[in-house]
């Protein structure tokens, strides 16, 4: 049987498979060592391929997690706050009164000054020798005093003698520091500027300041040279 020229058969429709996304299209969570940020595999999850069955064309829709940006109010750093160093705690005030007595001002301005320069002190062999030969002379207690009175407009001296009959040098330097220190406490006690040479006796060895004191002063008013408060 031939078939008429005439004739033209149509091609037979062929039904349509629904279109479905490969495997490496759908989403999976992505290897944890795949060295993608949290962002890249957050879009990637987001991607959903969609397809109609009987259609011959497809579209992809993507939904973004990503909040509008325009949207989103932006973020307004608070100012810090710095904490106040303490700084240092008040000065107490001080206990004693800011005003100075007026009479104790008056009191040290009386009061007179027991500064005991070198120039006090009798250092010439002359000077010695001439009070021993020319002054007076009063034993008691542990010294010996020789004196010589000086002008008014003048200031007292003093001299120390010490032999070795004392004691070594220690001793000896100790009896001059006695007597030198009984003089300087002293010298405004004295009735009138003198030359005085203190000579010290083996019975002041062991002897206290008070000591020595009480002696030089008994030998001044003994001799008259005390004040008369004395």
């Amino acid at each position: 049987m031939t078939a008429d020229k005439g004739i033209q058969f149509a091609p037979r429709a062929l039904p349509l498979a629904p279109l479905t996304p490969p495997p490496s299209l759908i989403s999976s969570p992505a290897p944890r060592n795949s060295g993608l940020s949290r962002a890249t595999i957050r879009r990637a999850n987001d991607v959903v391929l969609t397809a109609q069955p009987g259609t011959e064309s497809s579209h992809e829709t993507t939904i973004s997690t990503v909040e509008d940006p325009s949207q989103t109010p932006a973020r307004i750093p608070e100012p810090q706050l710095h904490e106040e160093r303490p700084g240092h705690p008040q000065k107490p005030p001080p206990r004693w009164p800011q005003t100075v007595d007026p009479r104790l001002i008056s009191m040290a301005a009386e009061r007179p000054s027991l500064h005991f320069p070198r120039t006090m002190r009798l250092k010439q062999r002359r000077d010695f020798a001439e009070i021993r030969q020319q002054g007076q002379r009063l034993v008691n207690g542990c010294l010996i005093a020789n004196w010589t009175p000086l002008a008014p407009d003048c200031r007292s001296r003093v001299g120390v003698i010490t032999s070795r009959r004392l004691g070594p040098a220690v001793v000896r330097s100790r009896a001059r520091r006695l007597l030198r220190e009984t003089f300087r406490l002293h010298q405004h006690d004295l009735r009138e500027p003198v030359r005085v040479v203190l000579v010290a006796r083996p019975s002041i060895v062991g002897k206290g300041l008070p000591d020595v004191e009480r002696d030089f002063l008994s030998a001044m008013r003994r001799a008259k040279l005390l004040k008369a408060s004395e």
